[in-house]
């Protein structure tokens, strides 16, 4: 029996120390630019007034086409008014060492001879193992390449990651038969992975900062307001608790919450609240995010027996030559979300997704590869032949 505990230091996140869209980068002068410009489009006065403002809401603007002239994310080069820490730059995404990880574990292992000379058994020795374990991280999985959900706070959406699993259980058995055969088999049973849980886009462009960017840093579609990373799964045990969340945030959109970004805008005396509202600039564009399904599916567990018969023939005193055949996944568990094709955590309500997939729609069972390089696909055949001398 073990008990591991590694603290992982100063691993790749990417930050953009540019900040583009941040709201506390606003450009007042690019800004009031667009809104004019914007204003002349609808045919009204060509400036910054609540009546050219008002008369352009009025003809059918929305924020969508105030950020088509330069009044969203981007950089001042390409005459974006949230235009990020220096005019003079686009994003600058750095690989910075800042991201952190804690794994701790509990494991036990068991091996032995169980039975020798007992009737057809001629020898059966076994190997069981188990890990009681939680990693958790501030990237994906520690990943050299791992994307920072708050920009300003890199660490902040710390918990499970990508790979986590609470419970690892794995037995083998190895067992010698008459007439020289060998029978070997390994299960192993582990329990889900985690997922995160992020708000879903309307714009998905320079406007997004308006709509799901809820913290001001730039970066939009932000977790789930009440969630970190990792919590699908965990905290937020299944798609009854994700509905409780979810339903929590749509009384904030219902109520037509403006984001970082619109405040400053307020803020800066550009736009009112009400013009803002008007304009559809509030958080999601005030439409709902889809609650899931009543039967939706969690992360699945991964269950796999693997088993061996082989024999071995001597030619003389050199050469040993064992033909064998291997069936992986011997009672065709279907086994589901793989950790690079897990249900995707941006609620979007689409099937694959944590609130749009029931059993009779997930489809991202493991099947790619085959044999002993894909563990956990459907029930598989290999025959192989190993020779020694």
């Amino acid at each position: 029996m073990d008990y591991l505990r590694n603290r992982g230091l100063h691993f790749n996140q990417v930050v953009d120390l540019n900040r583009i869209g941040a709201a506390n980068t606003l450009d007042v002068g690019i800004a009031s630019g667009s809104i004019a410009a914007t204003n002349a489009d609808f045919g009204c006065p060509a400036n910054t007034a609540a009546a050219s403002i008002n008369c352009a809401i009025a003809a059918g603007a929305q924020i969508g086409d105030y950020t088509n002239e330069g009044l969203g994310a981007g950089s001042a080069l390409d005459g974006f008014a949230f235009r990020g820490q220096n005019p003079n730059f686009r994003g600058i995404g750095l690989l910075m060492p800042v991201g952190i990880s804690l794994y701790q574990g509990l494991t036990v292992n068991l091996r032995g001879r169980m039975i020798k000379n007992w009737g057809p058994i001629r020898d059966l020795t076994g190997n069981v193992s188990y890990a009681l374990s939680r990693f958790k991280a501030s990237g994906v999985d520690q990943d050299f390449i791992s994307a920072s959900a708050f920009n300003d706070a890199p660490t902040k959406f710390f918990g499970p990651a990508g790979l986590d699993r609470k419970h690892q259980l794995t037995f083998g058995l190895l067992t010698d038969l008459p007439w020289g055969f060998k029978v070997n088999s390994t299960t192993r049973i582990s329990s889900p992975l985690a997922q995160s849980i992020f708000v879903d886009g309307i714009d998905f462009g320079a406007a997004e900062i308006f709509f799901s960017d809820l913290d001001g840093d730039g970066i939009s579609l932000d977790p789930l307001p009440g969630t970190n990373r990792g919590s699908f799964g965990r905290d937020v045990k299944n798609g009854a608790a994700l509905n409780a969340l979810i339903s929590s945030f749509n009384s904030t959109v219902a109520s037509g919450t403006l984001t970082p970004a619109g405040k400053a805008l307020v803020s800066a005396g550009l736009f009112t609240e009400a013009q803002l509202k008007a304009l559809g600039a509030t958080v999601r564009n005030g439409v709902p995010l889809a609650l899931a399904p009543a039967n939706q599916v969690g992360l699945d567990s991964f269950i796999t027996t693997d088993v061996r018969v082989s024999k071995v023939f001597s030619i003389g005193e050199r050469v040993k030559i064992q033909p064998m055949v291997e069936v992986f996944n011997l009672f065709n568990i279907g086994n589901y979300d793989p950790p690079g094709n897990r249900l995707g955590g941006t609620l979007t309500g689409g099937n694959g997704t944590i609130n749009g997939t029931t059993p009779g729609t997930r489809s991202n069972r493991y099947g790619l590869g085959s044999g002993s390089f894909a563990p956990g696909i459907p029930r598989s055949f290999q025959f192989g032949v190993r020779v020694d001398f």
